[in-house]
């Protein structure tokens, strides 16, 4: 694979944050669940809730970098293929309808096969686009124009190494000669 000026994102670290997501999804959908009123497992309505909140939080995680707590984690970020920036909030929008809407298809698929074991058919054609691709892109990346990137570390402020004063500034008194 050829070498970017872009820190790409290992797969590793992708994956990861994909699952820490999830978690924390699933942990709020069933928190959520135990609430009076909530949609019955199995209901339209439990899936519209469903997908409406993983879909929010990818948005909120992908326009927000500090907001996705998996990325924040693993140190990793979406940025604007293009600009190397912050994606747009369209951008943002688009990858995460992407991601839903391909997961659906995998549901869709095991649902009219009657096999469960289909439903990761998304997830492996995923896997294998991240690893062929150049960029490491998802199908969701190519159509919303996002690549995603190792974080760099925070640098330390670092002092300057002498006095910041030229020897007409009276300020910090007399010139020491």
């Amino acid at each position: 694979m050829p070498r970017h000026p872009i820190p790409l994102a290992p797969l590793q670290k992708r994956l990861g944050a994909f699952v820490i997501d999830l978690v924390l999804v699933g942990a709020a959908l069933g928190a959520s669940y135990c609430m009076p009123g909530f949609p019955l497992y199995g209901t339209l309505a439990f899936g519209l809730v469903f997908w409406g909140l993983y879909a929010a939080y990818q948005v909120f995680g992908v326009v927000h970098p500090d907001a996705g707590i998996g990325k924040v984690l693993l140190r990793i970020s979406v940025v604007s293929a293009a600009s190397g920036q912050v994606p747009s909030a369209r951008q943002g929008l688009l990858r995460s309808l992407a991601r839903c809407t391909w997961a659906l298809c995998g549901v869709s698929i095991a649902s009219a096969a009657d096999s469960s074991y289909l439903m990761g058919l998304p997830v492996m054609a995923e896997l294998a686009l991240v690893s062929l691709h150049p960029l490491r892109q998802t199908l969701a990346d190519l159509l919303a124009g996002t690549v995603v990137i190792a974080t760099p570390p925070v640098q330390p402020h670092r002092a300057p190494a002498a006095p910041m004063y030229s020897k007409h500034d009276a300020e910090f008194g007399p010139p020491k000669e």
